[in-house]
């Protein structure tokens, strides 16, 4: 019996650490100015919204003789392609399934953790979803074999965000209770800039929150109109600078400010100055409304 269990312990820690790699450390990249989470057979551009899997697949021989002719081999160079695009277009909507299903919603929450209790109706929504991506691409390699990639949008017009998923995926968090600063001269900001380059292994996901240093929660997708959330996305994650003036509500009038600490690795705590200042102009407040944030992500 003590031996058994010496096995489960060894097989839960072993599992443990896997499920830690893969899913709450997975390696992060600034390419172009863009935050890139690099996943099992693909990859999260997290600034432009796009989720973009891949398959690999070999080619069948091709045996014109009968004699030789198996199970496995085909009788002409397209049917071989045909019958590999098949194989591979079949494994990149698995890898698709996989890639969303390990979509980070926050901390080490993910959309496979709320699909534990999520209602039949949202299961079916979500499987639909990912069964109706028609467009499939592919390249056939010099190594005799075929790549066909996928993609999805997490936000925007037929996105998962505005086809599948809403806020209800968010776990019970604190609510925000906060007050408006009166006793501050208020000033009116166009949006919120947090700058959290020089914090490690902090991550996007589908709800980022902002806390103060008294764990009062300022900010995270519950406050932000429904179609603000699924057509703009929770934030906009960019990796450098040079990316600010893509952003239309980015001007001289924002508030930019330094991320003090992470509380998680996707909650972030900022000064008791900044949220004076974020909290002094209730107009201010309905721009954070409609997701008019923005965090710069480092490495």
């Amino acid at each position: 019996m003590a031996k058994r269990n010496k096995i489960v312990f060894f097989f839960l820690i072993f599992y443990g650490l896997t499920c830690y790699a893969y899913g709450f450390l997975r390696e992060k990249k600034i390419i172009n100015g863009d935050v890139i989470e690099k996943i099992e057979f693909g990859e999260i551009n997290w600034s432009t919204g796009v989720l973009k899997v891949y398959a690999v697949q070999k080619l069948p021989p091709v045996v014109k003789d009968s004699f030789h002719y198996n199970s496995i081999a085909v009788k002409s160079k397209a049917e071989a392609r045909l019958t590999a695009f098949r194989k591979a277009k079949e494994l990149c909507k698995k890898n698709l399934v996989n890639a969303v299903y390990n979509l980070r919603i926050e901390g080490n929450y993910f959309i496979k953790n709320y699909l534990l209790t999520a209602t039949n109706e949202f299961k079916f929504k979500l499987n639909s979803y990912i069964d109706n991506i028609k467009t499939y691409k592919k390249i056939y390699n010099t190594d005799n074999s075929i790549t066909v990639t996928c993609s999805i949008k997490l936000w925007g017009k037929g996105s998962l965000l505005s086809a599948v998923i809403n806020k209800d995926i968010i776990p019970e968090n604190p609510k925000i209770n906060i007050s408006m600063r009166s006793n501050i001269e208020p000033q009116i900001f166009s949006g919120l800039m947090i700058d959290a380059r020089h914090i490690k292994n902090f991550y996007p996901s589908l709800n980022p929150e902002i806390y103060d240093r008294h764990n009062n929660l300022i900010y995270s997708v519950s406050i932000m109109y429904t179609d603000a959330y699924k057509f703009n996305g929770p934030a906009k994650f960019i990796g450098d600078t040079s990316k600010i003036e893509n952003i239309k509500f980015l001007n001289s009038n924002v508030l930019t400010i330094r991320a003090v600490k992470k509380k998680n690795n996707t909650s972030l705590v900022i000064s008791d100055d900044a949220v004076n200042e974020l909290l002094a102009s209730p107009r201010t407040f309905e721009n954070l409304k409609q997701g008019k944030v923005v965090i710069l992500i480092g490495k």
